[in-house]
């Protein structure tokens, strides 16, 4: 549209000013004249006198208006209030245009859209009239619509021109003006601005009686803005004074709740608590936002009174903003949640309080809390309590709450299981005191007791040994007992017989009283003190709490002491005892009762029992002993052909083992005492011919040598031996033998050196002892950490010598150290180990299969026949347990799998009571009993474990657990504090926390 002017406006034949008065008629009264004359006349009248509804009606009742009385009418209606104006006024605009009365009704737009607040309409209106900008009332006008809308730059050039000059907008351009720099964040120039112009304000607001041609705003109050700025810049006093003072003053509603906040806020910062409280609650009523600065304060105030459900309804929504309104809101949440004894929310809102805004005291505080919660029991994966009170001393030094920090520090280490740390930390305190000691005492024991569950037996024995010696009798005593199996695992048996005996001592009927004389008893056996390790096996068995496994186990003991003590009688009754109560090796206890009878004189009687043995037991690694002990036992009754028929049925079914060897010279030696001397070169031929690297051929080779010189067949004897792979040699060098000693001498002293052992096998490649330098060399470098190079001479060994005494054990270790790296060789390797170990097979082969196999029915078999080996300690009886339980979980059976699991997890610092935890805890899940779930994990990780891997598997199980109960929230908690706090890098944890996180948004 194009501009025009807005000088004046012809009405009527009466030159007028825009939007001035309208003059009375001169020459009669108006209220005296008739129709339409006079109610024109009276219509000039009534708008002069400010009665601008009356002049609406008087020309409404006119039949016709022209386009000056149409304007008249658009302004009464506007200075009246009425709707009506706009609607006018824009008709007017639209059927007249650009004419002078289509301009002046365009300016009463403008006027009509700036009175009620829509600047950005009305600064288009008056941009239209060419020069609006000219005219004060216009310029002024449009300078605050264009300031109302943003438009600062240009508001500003419209305003300063006014706020120069004498005007009556003087002032009011002040106000804008410094309206403008506050607007603007400028907070400097702003109160500079409304400090100036303030005792100006009064003659103007006096003024703003709604009929004058300003069209100001009601009331230009600077004191808000003074208050306002006074509150930001922290002037709290003089904020609270100036707000209290327009409070007592007439003022805008949104002025009055405005100043109510900036008088309640200036309060409360300055701890009045009581006086600010009145004004919040005047500023809450308001159901409009209220800002976070005052939901903060009015909930500290409520806080303080004692009312934390309506601190925590107001603090809670500003508690996630990253300034310090939300610190401090987090901190308050904290402290409720505290009064609530929900210490785990608790420490999540102090943990926030700490990381928010920029306050250090309340910084300071909020961790100190954090710390403090988390010493309560709160639970926060992976938070640690002990890194938490070390980073607190570093960030605050010298606080006022350092000492209780490193008070808390202590029991953090100890809570977290960190015994090492925990130590360290009570070494360096100078004296300390009794409770101290106590502390220490109960450290060392926790310390030793984890060491000995992760087979670190030397600092288990250390530290155990210190336990000991504390003041605590009870601690005294547990420490004791443990120290004892932490000897005996190092073969100190002499030691651990007396560690066990203190314990036995100090609580003789003890809960692990059992247990104690049970060990014992084993340390005495190991002695070769047969008739003590009797009396401890009796004392055992004697006791109504040792375990049914280790019951048989005590009673086949008992009556191996029996034996050596040669009282064969109570052997075999107890033997007798042990094969019939169907627990344990009965097979073992079978072969030795009928043992018991030749060894008090009733050969046949033996014969038989170990014959009835071996068909009742066939697939006992017992089998080849007993078959060995029957062979024996017929030669001595002079039964040479039964003899030789069970040697070589026991050389046929077990040619790998042992007793097969040994068996094949038996018959060679029988055929010798026979005179049959072409028999027994042959037997003794057969010997070397199958196993040429063995004992077994160089002790054949003695004989075969005797017996083929007396026969005159040296040349044929040195061309048999010749012509065996492997056999002995005929001439054989006693410094071969030197460079051995000497080599394997250097690898007792120090298992990294060597250099010896390898020179001897490079200078005897085929060397006599061969197999024993390649073991003993596996040995020293699987010791060192060479597990490759102990690979390597096992390798050896299986290529040189296959049939040596030494394969069996060597492949033991080649399956352990493969079990990281290669499962499936591992486990066939156990399995190759199995076939040539028999009755001396050790516990690691069982294990070993039972940890790799694949098949669960089969994990099942080979964790029962673990559990039936004596001798077994804590650990490998605890691993046994959980393969068992795991099995039966996979065959079915999984509520005695869950009971086994829970057994197991009641001791959470082992590796198996840990991954027992977690592995309940998944079962109870996939059953849907989410609560139970959630019972057994919370008790886990509420107790902690060293296994930090299988602790995290427990949070994520854990998180699934209440997650299942629709927990989304404190699922996702576990897990974000986990994914922050987690010390691992292990990918699978990554991976299921990320998946927890997806399931649980």
């Amino acid at each position: 549209m194009a501009l025009v002017a807005a000088s004046a406006v012809v009405a009527d034949g009466v030159m007028t000013s825009a939007h001035g008065a309208v003059p009375a008629a001169a020459t009669e009264s108006a209220a005296t004249l008739p129709g339409a004359e006079g109610w024109l006349k009276r219509a000039r009248q009534m708008y002069a006198d400010g009665n601008y509804r009356g002049c609406a009606d008087q020309l409404r009742s006119m039949e016709r208006l022209t386009p000056s009385q149409e304007v008249l009418l658009a302004k009464a209606l506007l200075r009246a209030g009425d709707d009506e104006c706009l609607t006018l006024a824009r008709s007017i605009r639209q059927r007249l245009g650009n004419a002078p009365q289509g301009i002046e009704a365009l300016l009463i737009e403008g006027d009509w859209l700036f009175l009620h607040g829509q600047y950005g309409p009305a600064s288009l209106c008056y941009e239209q009239a060419a020069d609006a900008d000219l005219r004060p009332e216009y310029a002024y006008r449009l300078g605050v619509s264009y300031l109302r809308t943003g438009a600062f730059d240009k508001g500003r050039r419209l305003l300063r021109p006014l706020s120069l000059g004498g005007s009556r907008y003087h002032a009011p351009a002040l106000f804008y003006l410094a309206w403008a720099d506050y607007a603007h964040k400028d907070s400097r120039a702003a109160l500079q601005g409304f400090e100036r112009v303030a005792p100006l304000l009064g003659a103007v607001n006096a003024r703003c009686t709604g009929d004058d041609d300003q069209f100001l705003p009601t009331r230009l109050e600077a004191g808000y803005y003074i208050a306002q700025i006074e509150l930001e810049q922290r002037n709290y006093a003089k904020a609270a004074s100036i707000a209290k003072r327009l409070l007592q003053q007439p003022a805008d509603e949104l002025y009055t709740r405005e100043l109510n906040r900036v008088a309640g806020e200036a309060l409360f910062k300055l701890d009045r608590l009581n006086e600010a409280e009145p004004y919040l609650q005047a500023y809450l009523t308001d159901n409009t936002a209220i800002t976070p600065t005052a939901a903060y304060a009015a909930g500290a105030i409520a806080y303080n009174n004692g009312d934390t459900e309506r601190a925590r309804e107001l603090l809670e929504p500003v508690a996630d903003l990253p300034d310090n309104t939300g610190q401090g809101a987090s901190l308050l949440l904290g402290q409720i949640a505290v009064s609530k004894g929900d210490f785990t929310e608790a420490a999540f809102y102090f943990d926030k309080s700490r990381r928010q805004g920029t306050d250090e005291k309340v910084a300071e505080r909020g961790f100190y809390n954090y710390i403090t919660a988390l010493s309560h029991g709160a639970d926060t994966p992976f938070a640690s309590a002990t890194e938490l009170p070390e980073l607190f001393l570093r960030t605050f030094p010298g606080s006022q709450y350092e000492s209780r920090v490193r008070q808390l520090l202590t029991e953090a280490y100890y809570r977290d299981k960190d015994y090492v740390k925990a130590l360290q930390h009570l070494d360096k305190i100078p004296r300390l005191t009794a409770q101290q000691q106590a502390v220490r005492q109960l450290v060392l024991y926790e310390l030793g007791v984890s060491e000995l569950s992760n087979a670190d037996y030397k600092g288990a024995e250390q530290h155990l040994q210190m336990a000991a010696q504390g003041t605590d009798a009870r601690v005294r005593a547990q420490a004791q007992l443990w120290l004892g199996q932490a000897l005996y695992a190092q073969g100190k048996f002499a030691n651990a017989d007396r560690a066990y005996k203190s314990y036995l001592q100090a609580e003789p009927q003890g809960a692990n009283a059992a247990q104690a004389h049970y060990d014992a008893a084993y340390s005495l056996y190991m002695q070769d003190k047969f008739k003590e390790a009797a009396s401890e096996f009796a004392k055992a068995l004697a006791a109504k709490n040792l375990p049914a496994r280790l019951r048989t186990d005590a009673t086949v003991r008992l009556a191996d002491c029996r034996y050596y003590l040669r009282d064969y009688s109570a052997a075999a009754e107890l033997y007798s005892q042990a094969e019939k109560s169907g627990e344990g090796d009965a097979a073992y206890a079978a072969m030795r009762a009928a043992m018991m009878l030749g060894l008090r004189g009733d050969l046949n009687a033996e014969i038989a029992g170990l014959q009835r043995m071996v068909a009742t037991y066939p697939d006992s690694r017992w089998c080849a002993a007993a078959m060995y002990e029957t062979g024996l036992a017929q030669a001595k009754v002079n039964d040479e052909v039964g003899a030789v028929k069970t040697f070589e049925e026991l050389v046929r079914r077990y040619p790998q083992l042992e007793e097969g060897r040994r068996a094949q010279l038996q018959i060679a030696t029988l055929y010798m005492q026979q005179n049959a001397d072409d028999k027994a070169i042959a037997a003794y031929k057969e010997v070397i011919k199958r196993w040429p690297t063995g004992e077994e051929a160089r002790l054949a080779n003695v004989e075969l040598r005797r017996l083929m010189a007396a026969q005159g067949q040296t040349a044929e004897y040195a061309a048999f031996m010749n012509s065996v792979p492997g056999a002995p040699k005929i001439d054989t060098a006693e410094l071969e033998r030197l460079d051995y000693e000497a080599a394997d001498n250097k690898l007792i002293a120090d298992p990294k050196d060597s250099a010896a052992m390898k020179q001897y096998l490079s200078r005897y490649p085929d060397g006599r002892y061969l197999a024993a330098a390649l073991w003993r060399l596996a040995q020293a470098q699987d010791e060192t950490g060479d597990a490759q190079g102990a690979l390597q001479s096992i390798a050896q060994m299986e290529s040189k010598r296959p049939d040596a005494q030494q394969l069996p054990e060597a492949l033991v270790l080649k399956a352990s150290i493969l079990e990281g790296s290669d499962p499936a060789a591992a486990l066939a390797t156990y399995r190759r180990a199995e076939k040539m170990l028999g009755a001396d097979m050790p516990q690691e082969v069982y294990a070993g299969i039972m940890r790799l196999t694949s098949d669960a029915q089969e994990r099942l078999n080979y964790a029962r026949r673990v559990k039936e080996m004596g001798s077994l300690s804590s650990e490998q009886a605890q691993e046994a347990d959980f393969y068992e339980a795991s099995a039966l979980a996979a065959t079915g059976d999984e509520a005695q799998a869950l009971k086994m699991f829970r057994t197991l997890a009641a001791q959470p610092s082992s590796l198996y009571g840990a991954r027992a935890a977690v592995a309940g805890g998944l079962l109870l899940i996939k059953q849907q009993r989410y609560k139970e779930a959630q019972k057994m994990l919370e008790a886990f990780t509420n107790a902690g474990s060293p296994h930090a891997y299988w602790l995290a598997r427990g949070y994520i199980a854990l998180a699934d657990a209440v997650g299942m109960q629709g927990k989304k929230a404190l699922a996702r908690d576990y897990l974000n504090s986990l994914k922050k706090y987690y010390p691992g890098d292990e990918d699978d944890i990554r991976q299921l926390i990320a998946d927890g996180l997806k399931k649980y948004k």
